[in-house]
Order: C-alpha cells, then structure tokens, then sequence
C-alpha cells in the first residue's frame, strides 16, 4: 500500500526505518523551523540528556599536590633498627590521623556546597561508595555533623578530642537537638534552663568519676568547675551549651568510657524517654529455647527487661567469683601467660597469635593438661553453677508430687553397654553423652521403670484420686513429655506441663490406671472439659464422657 502525501510518496511504514524516514523528509526553507538539540542543564547526570563531554578538570590546588606527591614519594620501611622502625611507623600513622582530620572541612564544604552534584552523584555518600570507598562512611557522617557543633569542630581540629570520641560525642548531641530550644521553654516537661545548667554541671561528676576520682586540691577539678560555670553563664541557644559540655567529655573521658557517661547525660536530660525506652524493653521480653535437628543441646536466647539483667549480672558476678575451678584457671594462666591469651578480650593482633597458638594447646589436653576458660566459658559454668545450687537447695518446690530435678531417660541396654544401643534422653528431648551421664551417676537417684514392648508402662490399678509420683514419671516416659493430643505440643518446651486426666471420671468409677489416664496439656485438658472431642496420638477419640465408640468400663465398687 501506497500512501500520498502530495509531493512524497511512501511505501509502508513497517518497511522503513527512523533514519531511512528522516533522509525521505524534504529539508525546511526556513532556518527557524529547525530545532537545535537542547543543552543539558546537568550534564553529569548519565542517561537524562545522553552523552555529554564534562568539563574539562583543573588540577588540583598547589597544597594538595605537595601532600600527594609527598605520599607517592614514600619508600617502603628500611632494614635499620627496630627503634627507628617503631618511630618511622609511628610517625606515618599519626599523619594518616592529621590527614583524616584534614579532611574534614573538604567533606563539610562537600556538604554545604553539594558537590556531589558536580560529580554526577544524587548523594555525597554515593559519590564516597562509587569513587572512594576506602573513606570511611563515618567520617562523612562527622563532617556534616560538626558543621552544626562549633565546639566540638575547634576540637577536633586542634587534637584535644580524637575523631572516634567525636563522633559519638556529635551523634549523642544530635540525637538530642529535637529536644532543645523548643519556645515552651519545655524539655522533656521540665524547666528547660535548670536542665541544661544540671546536665552542664554533671559534666564535672562524670569526668571525676571516669578517673576513679579527683582530689579536692587536684588543679583538673578547679578547671572543670570554672569550665562548666563558664558554660552555663556564657549564654547561648541550650544546643551551643551542650556542645560545650560534651566536646568537654569527650576530651577528658577515655574513649571505653564515653558511651556510657554520654548515655547518662541523655538519660538525665530525658527522664522520661528513658521510661520510654524501658517499657519498650520490656515489652520485648523473651527467652526462647531453640531445638537443634543435631545431636547438640538447642541454643537459649534472651532478651531481657532492666531487672532481669541487673539480677542475671549480679548472680553471675557472685557465681563466677565463687567459682572453684578459678583457681585452676589462674594456676594456668601463671604457668603460661603468653599460651592462653583470652579471645573474648584480645584485639585482632593478639587473635592471630592465640590461633597460631592452637596446636601447642591441643598438645597440653593430650598431656592431660586444661587450658585456662575464655570470659565467655566462665560466665557459662557460672550460670550452670547456680542452676545447680538452685535445684540442690529445693528452692524450685515439686512437680508430679516429687522435688523438681533433672530427669534422664537411659535404656537399660545402655546400663548395659550393648552395642547400638539408644542414647540417654534428657526431659528436653536432648541426647546425653555416656560421660556426662557417668558424672551424673553418684548423685543420681535411680528409679526402674518396666515397659512392655509397645513402650507401654506396666501399672497396677488403685483407689488413688491421681496418678503417684512413679506413675507420672512412667506415664511422661511413655510419651515423651508430650501429651496425647495429636500434633499439640513441641518436644522441649519447659512451660509445657502435664495434667493426669480420668478418661472415665474418678467421681463416677473411683479408680485411677495408666491405662485409664491421657496425660493432658493446659489447651487439651480445658478443650476436653469443655466438651470438645479430641483425637489422640495414638488414634482414638476422646471426650469428657471417655473414649467414642468403645464401651464404658464397668463401675468400682
């Protein structure tokens, strides 16, 4: 098909391309019919306005060319003596720290003047990933943030507080900002003034206290109290007073220390916040007990509310102190104090080494010899300790009618030593090692149950209103600490208890068997006395009236 456009004739549109269209059109008589291309506006912008040449760079500024051909100019470490070595390395390390610190006007003017928009970047901290990623992020983050914290800014450009220091320092003070200089006078609904010159004056408590303490005559004390007294009647926005203080704990608090002495600052200036935050956590309570399909006990996981940390710390603290194999422990670590360096506390350095160090320990356990417990070891075996005492002392009452205590399920072939025999089975479902449990042999009261083949326990029938002791323990060994509800409850769960429960009802039969009693959890038993009926794991149906479809026995008499 043939299209007529007067003076053009075109074949079918599918058969041509743009350019082939374009190359048909007939040029315009008039100049000002043709459209120029536009001119990207932002030529940095990759695929808005397509492929446009950037303008050409300048070299850098002449200070900036004399670091960086004084870097490139460095040779690599001599073979001289190891003092000179130490200071060589030394010296190079300070000035990476005065280059970073140099750095830090560049990034805030990067900042004021977003020059990440000359560079082609929508953000600064893109253009930092995309073209120095070797830059630490946090110190971006610190150049923004010292632009709005004059104080700490002069201080960290003149050494008194380290870059670490300050930005925790500056994200504390911001964090705070939405809080101060509100026009109610306000903050956190207390006078906002009296608040400031408090939280000011804690500065001097807090330093004295990072050093253990600060004699009266000592001259730091009298700076700090005319320091703080000039802060708090120099004037200024509730922002700038705070500056003050918080660039002075970050120049006297030694680094460890600063997080929590920053954190007891905000909780003063924010009473209530700190409820806040408190009645979150609790909230957020849990422990949680994680089953593992292996053959190792399942991981424990806490999250706890203040108080139980504070009694969790304090049990530990005086378990872990009393503890008798720390005596053990310090022998040891006498004996080789270069051979056990501590993970838990080690820096990276000092890892490498006690890695490097592994053979020589697997060696002294061949000799019979005990390496000395890491922190986290040692607060474990406290924990374990107190677990023990706890149970010892009777303090966790009686359950089933007997003293709450460990309970372990061995196979008498496994008395036996029979080969392929199963292993012991803790209440939670764990498998028990044979050496854990011969430890556990002295102290043990032993107790022989006898089963059927089917597993079944072989009880006589009494008069009892409920199942004795030793048949609840027959009755749980039978199940496996589950009730007989068919896919209820989660092997290992320790708020899971069981209720012996009358298939026929003990006021109507007057009789109590085994083979008569379901072994109910909290859900089953409520649903069966609320006339629900219920199948069972081992395939029948119940009710409260007793088993469906099966004859009602005969009554006692």
């Amino acid at each position: 098909m043939d299209i007529d456009t007067g003076d053009l004739t075109l074949p079918d549109w599918p058969a041509l391309t743009m350019a082939e269209l374009e190359s048909l059109l007939p040029a315009p008589d008039c100049p000002c019919c043709v459209e120029a291309p536009p001119e990207p506006a932002r030529w940095a912008i990759p695929g808005v306005f397509g492929h446009v040449e950037p303008p050409p760079r300048p070299p850098a500024s002449r200070h900036i060319a004399a670091v960086t051909t004084a870097i490139a100019g460095l040779a690599g470490p001599g073979q001289g003596d190891d003092l000179q070595a130490l200071v060589d390395t030394e010296a190079l390390m300070q000035a990476v720290v005065d280059l970073r610190v140099s750095l830090l006007p560049y990034l805030a003017d990067a900042h004021a003047r977003r020059l990440h928009v000359a560079a082609g970047q929508p953000t600064l901290s893109t253009w930092r990933a995309r073209r120095f990623p070797d830059v630490p992020a946090a110190d971006l983050t610190l150049a923004g943030r010292l632009r709005r914290l004059p104080a700490l800014e002069a201080a960290v450009q003149t050494g008194q507080v380290g870059l670490d220091a300050a930005r925790r320092a500056a994200a504390a003070l911001l964090t705070l900002a939405p809080h101060l200089d509100h026009a109610d006078g306000l903050i956190d609904g207390q006078p906002g003034e009296a608040v400031i010159a408090a939280v000011v004056n804690n500065t001097v408590e807090l330093i004295a206290g990072s050093r253990a303490g600060v004699p009266d005559d000592d001259p730091l004390l009298s700076e700090l109290v005319r320091r703080t007294a000039a802060i708090n009647e120099g004037g200024g926005t509730q922002l700038h007073r705070l500056d003050q203080a918080f660039t002075l704990l970050a120049a006297r608090v030694h680094a460890d220390a600063l997080p929590s002495t920053l954190g007891q600052q905000r909780d003063a200036l924010l009473p209530d916040e700190l409820e806040r935050r408190a009645q979150s956590q609790s909230d957020r309570r849990s422990v949680r007990l994680e089953p593992r399909l292996d053959d190792l006990p399942g991981d424990i996981h806490i999250t706890p509310d203040h108080e139980l940390y504070e009694l969790f710390w304090t049990v530990l603290h005086a378990a872990a102190t009393h503890d008798p194999q720390n005596q053990q422990d310090t022998a040891e670590r006498a004996a080789h104090p270069l051979d056990h360096q501590d993970p838990d506390r080690a820096d990276p350095l000092l890892r490498d080494l006690h890695d490097a160090l592994n053979d020589a320990e697997n060696d002294d356990r061949e000799a019979g010899l005990k390496s000395p417990r890491s922190k986290a070891q040692r607060l474990h075996d406290a924990l374990k300790l107190v677990l023990q005492q706890f149970l010892a002392a009777g303090l966790a009452g009686s359950t089933d009618k007997a003293p709450v205590a460990i309970t372990v399920t061995i196979p008498s072939h496994l008395l036996e030593q029979r080969p392929g025999a199963l292993p012991g089975l803790g209440r939670s479902g764990t498998t028990l090692p044979r050496s854990l449990l011969k430890r556990w042999w002295c102290d043990a009261r032993v107790t022989a149950y006898v089963l059927s083949k089917g597993l079944i326990p072989l009880g006589l029938v009494h008069q009892g209103r409920t199942l004795t002791a030793t048949e609840r323990v027959a009755a749980n060994l039978q199940r496996g600490g589950l009730c007989d509800r068919f896919g209820c409850c989660r092997a290992g769960d320790p708020l899971l208890t069981l209720t012996p429960h009358h298939v026929f009802a003990f006021s109507e039969y007057g009789r109590t068997c085994l083979a008569e009693t379901i072994m109910a959890c909290d859900a089953l038993h409520d649903d069966l006395h609320h006339g629900k009926t219920v199948q069972l794991r081992d395939g029948r149906w119940v009710n409260e009236h007793g088993w469906v479809d099966e004859p009602l026995p005969l009554p006692w008499h």
